[in-house]
């Protein structure tokens, strides 16, 4: 309006690709008051829009007062505000990005721990993050509100997808029912600067006052998909009906603590006992132990050793069959079933064994271990009536589970159970020797499992490191030790 005719601002020049900001605010001159063609600003993103409306704000004060006032001019320009739909929106970007600049794909790692030397007020502050894409600045994140009592904790983390990006922008807001987003402090960051390995932590200052802490972390490509697997491990709860991988990436070990904690106590109280594993536990016990291992492992263990010890192996049992993808993957399964049915012994197990040890680290150590303790129960056999064959009959369709995409698929693997139970018990029937089960596989001892992924040599190697029956073992640095029947 008039009232902005004579204020002397930088002018920009509306006949081009509008590249408009706070930091070049648009001149009112006599060629926009005759034109009868309404004008739209665009800016990159909402900060940069509200810092233009407080920099037109600021040098309204410095003419007298008149037409519009200030709460008036806010008014006006959030009415004004609009939300323009994708494929209404050109491409706005910086004049030319140079083809020398490097820009980065992957993930950053950002969490912001805390922000010191604001000036306090009853406020809440929350911090906004936007990121470039090409050029293009757009918000990705944002916190929770903190009390601005000076040195606001936020104490929160994002993983942002970087598509060819060069800077990132923190902007610390103030919230309140009268104030719907009063800037406080902003600072520009250069994303190149903060691709080193490993996590970084800064200390930045913020204009026009305090300073901001945050640690970075960058991933490429590459790195990023592990990573966003770890951390989707890390977030989800529960143990039942999620996949082998995510409860070990969680835990940090290869077999979970589930398995381990009820095996041990079938092992403590239960080898004896008959049925076990056969008969069923009460469905209360059964249940309170799913929901304790879901929440608390230390009270799930706390509550195993005192309920029924067939509510115990009824856990364990539960726990593989609501496995969505069993220890031994469905894509596995007819290859299993055609190893088994090789004529040579020789040829079936070295086929057997090969096909177990492709395993993944976490499904191959969780089945050597599940395994092993099964060995136990059927080697008392004699007081607890469960031999090979009635431990695979009760394990086996929960471990191997054919690939069934269709309704005439699943009926047929229902009349499948035969080749389930008969590849199980091959494995049971085995020597521990044969079957290269590690020396020293812990046995009810969550805490000794080996922590992190580590991938065991392919079958070939193993087979080609045993020691022959003339060159007996000799005792190696190699934390897996491996033998088999001379």
């Amino acid at each position: 309006g008039n009232r902005l005719s004579n204020v002397s601002l930088p002018q920009v020049n509306l006949n081009t690709q509008p590249t408009v900001s706070s930091h070049v605010p648009l001149k009112s001159s006599d060629h926009l008051h005759h034109h009868k063609k309404p004008f739209s600003v665009m800016f990159f993103s909402d900060i940069e829009a509200k810092e233009f409306e407080d920099a037109v704000t600021l040098a309204a004060k410095e003419v007298p007062p008149a037409g519009l006032t200030t709460f008036e001019l806010h008014d006006m320009v959030s009415k004004s505000k609009v939300e323009m739909e994708f494929y209404d929106m050109e491409a706005y970007q910086y004049d030319e990005l140079e083809e020398s600049v490097e820009l980065l794909d992957g993930i950053m790692s950002v969490y912001i721990e805390n922000a010191l030397g604001l000036k306090p007020t009853l406020l809440d502050v929350i911090c906004i993050i936007e990121m470039d894409s090409y050029g293009h600045f757009e918000k990705k994140a944002k916190t929770r509100p903190q009390s601005n009592h000076g040195s606001p904790y936020f104490a929160q983390g994002f993983d942002l997808e970087m598509e060819a990006a060069q800077a990132l922008v923190l902007t610390i807001v103030e919230k309140g029912l009268k104030v719907k987003g009063r800037q406080v402090g902003k600072v520009s960051l250069n994303l190149l600067q903060y691709c080193d390995e490993g996590p970084q932590h800064v200390d930045v200052n913020i204009h026009p006052q305090g300073s901001l802490s945050l640690r970075l972390q960058y991933y490429t490509p590459e790195e990023a998909a592990h990573h966003l697997e770890v951390m989707k491990a890390q977030t989800s709860t529960g143990v039942f009906g999620q996949n082998l991988e995510t409860v070990s990436l969680r835990e940090g070990q290869l077999v979970p603590n589930i398995v381990q904690i009820c095996c041990a106590e079938v092992e403590k109280r239960g080898l004896e006992e008959t049925g076990i594993y056969r008969i069923s536990g009460l469905l209360s016990d059964v249940r309170n132990l799913k929901q304790l291992f879901d929440t608390n492992v230390e009270s799930a263990q706390a509550l195993s050793v005192d309920c029924d010890i067939h509510a115990v192996a009824g856990c364990l049992k539960l726990y593989f069959r609501e496995m969505p993808e069993p220890i031994f993957p469905r894509g596995m399964y007819a290859k299993f079933v055609e190893g088994l049915a090789l004529q040579n012994l020789q040829e079936r197990q070295t086929c057997l064994l090969s096909l177990l040890y492709s395993l993944p680290d976490p499904n191959l150590m969780t089945a050597l271990y599940l395994i092993k303790h099964l060995k136990m129960v059927s080697a008392n056999s004699a007081e607890n009536k469960m031999n090979n064959q009635n431990v695979s009959t009760v394990f086996g369709p929960n471990l191997l589970k054919p690939d069934c995409k269709s309704d005439e698929q699943e009926m047929s693997a229902a009349l499948d159970v035969v080749s389930q139970v008969n590849v199980f018990m091959f494995f049971l029937d085995m020597d521990v020797e044969m079957l290269l089960i590690e020396e020293k596989i812990p046995t009810g001892n969550p805490q000794s499992m080996p922590r992190g992924h580590r991938r065991l040599p392919s079958s070939q190697s193993q087979m080609s490191a045993l020691p022959t029956s003339s060159s007996p073992a000799t005792p190696s640095a190699n934390p897996r030790k491996f033998f088999r029947k001379a």
